[in-house]
């Protein structure tokens, strides 16, 4: 697994934990200490939030597409072609 891919499984966001995990190594951090998982809680404010997004916009397309369907729309009387 990628280090970006390990990110988002974790939710984390990406280039706020590779900065993080690039300033704290040269301090003596151990690499358990700077996973994905761990970094967010010491840091929430990293939280990977793109997904949540795209998972509430997919919401609003599916319950607005199924509420279009639901609705018909009547321009009158129906009238006998032919």
């Amino acid at each position: 697994m990628s280090l970006i891919a390990s990110c988002k499984a974790c939710e984390a966001e990406p280039w706020a934990w590779l900065n993080d995990a690039h300033t704290q190594f040269p301090r003596g951090a151990t690499p358990e200490s700077r996973l994905p998982v761990v970094c967010l809680k010491t840091h929430p404010e990293h939280k990977w939030t793109i997904a949540d997004r795209r998972r509430q916009e997919r919401y609003k397309k599916d319950n607005l597409s199924f509420t279009w369907r639901l609705h018909t729309i009547n321009f009158g009387p129906a009238r006998q072609i032919g």
